[in-house]
């Protein structure tokens, strides 16, 4: 297998330091992502920064716990309802009012105390906020989720027990351990011991900049998306960038992975991009693409890897679907004429009832002939793959597929 051009960045070992490499999408899609009590590089090599500005450990332990609403307004809003219903069908129903709530402007607290010890006590992987400052982890700590919910945590390098990280040949000796391991793949592994990604990463932040979003997607989580919530302070989030690299990552560059929400709609991105850039850090975004080509145009010049996310609720009809392709080519066209650490990974979000509508877009944007192309670094552009989509209350599941279907998410 090419090493380098391809999607399958992910390896997973077994006993043997043997390996195997997938997709992060086809490790979802399979359900390999079951690494309960395993030692994992979360908080050490890690961090997620959550809607409100509170920092975990990973995006998994802010998925499980981090329910922040406001609950004395969520209580006022569900008397007014609950008084219609008997004791258990209320149960039943008050899920349809959470949602509502959640999309109120009332709905979510600011960000949670870092110096609340009942706060620490209660929030596993909970570190601090971005207006306060966060808590400093030195330690690989036991996983203690059935399921890691996100790609951000999939792909942090995680080994069942402190014998089996001395497998992991890339995290432990970077690009010699990549160089000196490429062959040790094998085709099937039955029980897996640990897991990394095929090229190091020293530290990485997933940063959800915001709920603010264009679109309201009908399988995305009520509670990290809506149309109103305001912007993070720019200073915050510059101070808070500040004290990540003098003191997390102690000056190293660190993989800055920006989501939503929609991140590109915050005013001040581009500076924060900028602004990194200077820094000398790794930038890669996550955004729905629906920016038009002027404005990537400028965002590419500062970025790494993008991540380009298509939603059908989203892209009504062909000249969305124009637009969007019109964007890809803007990008492509960048990663033509300067060598950097370049990348472009479009995600078709497929949906059970979409899913031929996401073969047809897969297929367009193939026809192109672009992603395939190297750029000026010798590297292909990018891939394009289709995205299983997760139930709403258990990222860990998926939403009911067919045999067939899955099969064609299962193998990409």
């Amino acid at each position: 297998m090419d090493d380098i051009n391809t999607n399958k960045q992910f390896r997973l070992y077994d006993s043997n330091a043997k390996f195997i490499r997938l997709s992060v999408d086809e490790v979802i899609a399979r359900e390999h992502n079951k690494w309960q009590n395993w030692e994992c590089s979360a908080g050490v090599r890690g961090l997620y920064i959550d809607y409100d500005g509170n920092i975990w450990m990973c995006n998994t332990s802010s998925a499980n716990q981090s329910d922040n609403f406001n609950y004395p307004n969520w209580l006022a809003f569900s008397k007014e309802h609950k008084e219609k219903y008997d004791e258990k069908e209320w149960e039943k129903t008050k899920v349809i009012y959470l949602k509502e709530f959640r999309q109120r402007e009332d709905a979510y607290n600011n960000v949670m105390l870092h110096n609340n010890s009942a706060t620490k006590k209660n929030k596993i992987g909970f570190l601090g906020n971005i207006k306060e400052g966060f808590e400093i982890r030195d330690n690989w700590s036991q996983c203690p989720w059935e399921k890691c919910s996100c790609g951000a945590d999939v792909i942090l390098s995680k080994a069942k027990s402190s014998f089996h990280r001395e497998i992991l040949a890339v995290t432990n000796k970077s690009w010699e351990g990549k160089e000196f391991t490429k062959d040790n793949t094998t085709d099937n592994i039955v029980d897996f011991v640990a897991a990394e990604m095929n090229f190091p990463i020293p530290y990485q932040i997933l940063w959800d900049l915001g709920r603010l979003c264009n679109y309201d997607c009908s399988y995305c989580w009520p509670n990290v998306h809506n149309r109103h919530e305001k912007h993070k302070d720019y200073n915050d989030i510059v101070n808070v960038c500040d004290n990540i690299i003098n003191n997390w990552s102690k000056g190293d560059t660190i993989r800055w992975n920006f989501g939503g929400g929609e991140p590109t709609l915050h005013p001040n991105f581009l500076d924060l991009l900028k602004f990194l850039k200077s820094k000398n850090q790794w930038i890669m975004v996550t955004s729905n693409g629906t920016r038009d080509y002027k404005y990537w145009s400028q965002a590419v010049k500062y970025l790494n890897s993008i991540n380009l996310s298509a939603h059908f609720e989203g892209l009504k009809d062909e000249k969305d679907e124009d637009r969007f392709i019109k964007n890809i080519q803007v990008i492509c066209d960048h990663f033509a004429s300067h060598d950097d650490d370049h990348w472009l990974e479009i995600k078709i979000m497929t949906t059970p009832e979409f899913i031929n509508r996401a073969l047809a877009l897969k297929e367009k944007i193939k026809k192109l002939e672009i992603l395939h192309k190297k750029g000026a670094n010798n590297r292909i552009n990018g891939v394009v793959s289709l995205v299983p989509i997760r139930k709403i209350g258990n990222s860990g599941q998926l939403v009911e597929y067919t045999e067939e279907q899955l099969e064609i998410l299962r193998n990409q």
